[in-house]
């Protein structure tokens, strides 16, 4: 039968279809008691009319009730309406691996984490004797955070049957599956399954190695022009080995699958715990263990992995040096795939790798938080080389020669000349993220900076920037970033945001000699020319071309995939970088999926509890003065402001701008102030706090204005003003005549402040000292001058008064600070104290009670990376691709 949205099954609503299969159709439902959405499985009304099917069905049901593990979908309910049997199970978010599958092999170390976790499952359902039977790409869904194993309606419990059926059926003596009787998918079926033989776990074990092939090399283990070839070929052929379709594959990975893909049971693994040991030893080893099979055995000294990675750095070098060789005459080359390991790979919302113009070069930012700095890694050497005095550097991109290397840090761009030396500051940024820079032959560079971003022009020798380019905040023009110059130095590739997801902007191109520009594709981040006469861009995580033509600035052909998949943060920076001579750098991975956020109380003891149970992207937490809800954006995914009962909790959307942030309650708690720039480079609105009405702009002027803090008598609110550079200024607009004056001003930053509960007092964060620190001034005229921190503050941070204004708080990289102050007969503060330490955002607020702090913590969803992978000749790669979708 066929579920219309609105019908109910029990206590089920029923949303929208999802899929069907052999058994039935699949729904999305959602509990109306636990308001939560689930999956719901219901047996095809022709099928039931059939007690094997339905005692196959009710058997699934008792076969995933027993079977609670991580990477196995979760069986919630099991039902009977009007006849319709069906099973409550978990909704899952993400794709199946066969749909994944579609764009080629993956990347090793994620082919390998989904095999172990694939094989974990497995080992837990054959020790409580369940046989999957049905294993193949399909049955696996990718989630944020792991596989899930999916559709255990063909599998068999080896053991006695732990109960009666859930409808009285007769008892049968012979199993529901008779003997002879084929079920499955024969792509991924053992021999003896295709025999009609009973199955065991070995026959997962066949199905397995199939499946790991296939994520390995992107093609089927076994294929055939009809089921009978295909049939053939599983009953007596040998696939080709992965590593003669993946150079840089493991040989032992060749090994673990021919030992699954063997034809007798009892030349197979016997068991998938022993599988998931030997994929995770291959996970930790890494590199080393494609030539620990041929040089050494596990147990080796460390003597032998040193001369592991020696031979590696020559075969690498000896690689690397015959592409850049002079070119023969010789028939076309086929593209080289290497890789490299690397310290812990930064990823951040900017980008951290690059490769030099010659190909010879690749730098990459690695390490973690204090630690982290830039490396370089020749080709031709087995090691990578720190360069000195990049600390906390972001963003590396190489000058047209390969001598330099520039970089972000410490709110300025910078460069460093590879042949050795101290860096060279160019220029100071302005406050946001910077978003993208090029080194054009003309010795230019144009970076992308402030927020909203915009495109400006610094000479590489240094200098202060020109404006190039400004968004005209005109339908869905907001922001500029990601810029690359064309080799002639007259135009330049760019993102245009359109609010929303970052990663989800177009792609433009812009003559610098008549100022007009195009958008030449709608969709794509991170555009690269590359001399081929393509846009080499990213696109959900993976790469893709298209044919452009550079003199006229438009693009002459389709976009094609190229089955490569480069990481992609949030800010569609994605990782890959291409040399002139067609050399191309990337980190595999995908676009990565935010980061979850939970929001938690922390005591001052430092002791932290949930403060809700729902997980999004958090940012700003900002509480309403009767401490009841929460006003916060949610960073990454729908950019607005958003208000959490904690009550109820239940977080509902107050403002649709796409691009808006900073919220500020009233002291009433019936508005909220916020940040927008849907109608200019940044504006200040207000809105009622319930969601009613619309909101309306407070300022709208064309500079970069936020809210900051209400006085308690509701007559000011205190803003920023971004001028540019690195001067920011505080205003006021005063209630009700709306007029704004200036409070502080002076070319410095003046950034986050806060008034003191009895509206006396303001605390604030400047860096006229040369660093961030925070201050207190009186109100409403500023008097004296009192500095709090002593040691720096983190740019993020906002100083919050406790309730009874005897305290301030900041937070300071990973430490929350406090200091008390006295405002009588004059102002003193005590020495700074750290409250307590842990991996908290710079945000936070504080409870009416003061005693706990709402902080953010976050919840990576990424694995640590550690390879670097290089292919050499790629160009001929890109051609071959182009030529393969008929372009």
């Amino acid at each position: 039968m066929t579920l219309s949205p609105g019908s109910r099954l029990g206590p089920y609503e029923i949303v929208s279809p999802l899929g069907a299969g052999g058994m039935g159709e699949v729904y999305k439902a959602r509990d109306t008691r636990l308001d939560r959405s689930v999956a719901i499985k219901v047996l095809s009304q022709h099928l039931s009319v059939s007690p094997e099917l339905r005692q196959r069905f009710e058997r699934e049901a008792r076969t995933i009730s027993q079977l609670s593990h991580p990477h196995i979908c979760a069986l919630y309910d099991v039902g009977n309406q009007d006849g319709v049997e069906y099973l409550v199970m978990e909704y899952l978010e993400g794709e199946t691996l066969a749909e994944r599958l579609v764009k080629g092999a993956l990347p090793l170390d994620q082919a390998l984490r989904f095999a172990i976790e694939i094989a974990d499952a497995l080992d837990m359902a054959h020790r409580r004797g369940i046989v999957h039977r049905d294993l193949k790409p399909a049955n696996v869904m990718l989630t944020r955070s792991s596989v899930k194993l999916l559709d255990f309606g063909l599998a068999k419990v080896i053991a006695p049957d732990p109960g009666p059926p859930l409808t009285s059926l007769p008892t049968q003596a012979s199993p529901v599956t008779h003997a002879g009787t084929i079920l499955g998918t024969f792509q991924y079926m053992a021999p003896e399954q295709l025999e009609g033989c009973e199955a065991d776990a070995r026959t997962d074990i066949f199905a397995f190695g199939a499946v790991l092939y296939e994520m390995a090399t992107g093609k089927k283990a076994f294929s055939g022009r009809s089921q009978a070839s295909l049939v053939s070929a599983i009953m007596t052929a040998e696939p080709p080995s992965i590593a003669s379709q993946q150079p840089m594959t493991p040989p032992a990975l060749d090994r673990i699958v021919k030992t699954c893909l063997a034809k007798d049971p009892e030349e197979r693994w016997q068991s998938a715990h022993d599988i998931r040991s030997e994929l995770q030893w291959i996970a930790q080893a890494g590199p080393e263990a494609e030539a620990a099979a041929a040089v050494s055995t596990r147990r080796r000294k460390r003597w032998g992995r040193e001369l592991i990675a020696a031979l590696f750095g020559v075969a690498v070098g000896a690689a690397a040096t015959w592409v850049l060789a002079k070119a023969s005459p010789e028939p076309p080359r086929v593209a080289t795939h290497l890789a490299f390991e690397t310290p812990a790979f930064t990823f951040s919302n900017f980008r951290s790798l690059a490769i030099s113009p010659d190909g010879r070069r690749v730098t990459y930012a690695a390490g973690e938080r204090a630690a982290r700095r830039l490396f370089m890694r020749p080709l031709d050497r087995s090691e990578a080389i720190p360069v000195t005095g990049t600390e906390d550097a972001l963003m590396p991109f190489f000058s047209p020669d390969g001598s330099w290397i520039a970089f972000i840090a410490a709110g300025k761009l910078q460069k460093v000349s590879i042949a050795g030396g101290p860096p060279v500051a160019l220029c100071d940024l302005s406050p946001g993220p910077p978003l993208g820079a090029s080194w054009g032959r003309d010795d230019n560079i144009v970076l992308a900076q402030g927020w909203p971003s915009e495109l400006v022009r610094v000479p590489a020798s240094g200098g202060i920037p020109q404006p190039l380019a400004k968004p005209t905040f005109k339908g869905e023009d907001r922001a500029y970033l990601w810029p690359e110059i064309l080799p002639d130095g007259n135009a330049i590739l760019f993102n245009v945001w359109k609010g929303g997801r970052l990663d989800d902007s177009a792609i433009a191109v812009r003559s610098l000699g008549t100022g007009t520009q195009r958008i030449l594709l709608t969709s794509g981040a991170c555009p690269h020319y590359a001399p081929t006469g393509h846009i080499v861009f990213a696109r959900r995580g993976s790469l893709f071309a298209v044919p452009f033509d550079a003199k006229r600035l438009e693009v002459s052909g389709s976009t094609f995939p190229l089955a490569i998949e480069a990481s992609e943060n949030t800010n569609g920076g994605a990782e890959f970088a291409f040399s002139k001579n067609g050399t191309l750098a990337y980190v595999a991975g995908g676009l990565r999926q935010r980061d979850l956020r939970n929001l938690v109380w922390v005591n001052r003891k430092g002791v932290a509890s949930p403060a809700t149970a729902v997980k999004r992207p958090y940012n700003k937490p900002s509480f309403s003065p009767d401490g009841k809800r929460v006003a916060m954006v949610l960073q990454g995914e729908t950019y607005d402001v958003w208000v959490l009962d904690l009550d109820r909790d239940n977080l509902a959307r107050l403002s649709f701008g796409k691009d808006d942030g900073n919220p500020v309650w009233s002291p009433d708690g019936r508005q909220i102030a916020f940040a927008s720039t849907r109608a200019g480079q940044g504006n200040v609105y207000v809105r009622a706090a319930d969601g009613s009405g619309s909101e309306r702009a407070l300022t709208s002027e064309q500079v970069s204005s936020f809210p900051l803090s209400w006085s308690p008598d509701g007559k000011y609110l205190a803003f920023s003003k971004q001028l540019g550079g690195r001067e920011t200024e505080i205003w006021l607009y005063s209630f009700p005549e709306a007029a704004q004056r200036p409070l502080l001003r002076g070319g410095f930053n003046f950034g986050a402040a806060e008034f003191s509960p009895d509206g006396r007092w303001l605390a604030y964060t400047s860096n006229e000292s040369g660093r961030f620190e925070v201050y207190v001034t009186t109100f409403p005229e500023p008097g004296g001058r009192w500095q709090i921190s002593n040691e720096g503050v983190s740019l993020l941070s906002r100083p919050r008064w406790s309730r009874d204004g005897r305290e301030i708080f900041y937070s300071n990289d990973r430490k929350l600070m406090r200091v008390a102050v006295a405002k009588s007969p004059s102002f003193s503060a005590s020495r700074p104290e750290i409250l307590f330490e842990g991996d908290y955002g710079g945000f936070f607020d504080i409870a009416p009670d003061g005693l706990r702090f709402l902080m953010v913590k976050t919840e990576s969803m990424e694995e640590p990376t550690r390879q670097v992978s290089v292919v050499l000749d790629w160009f001929s790669e890109l051609k071959a691709r182009e030529r393969g979708t008929g372009n």
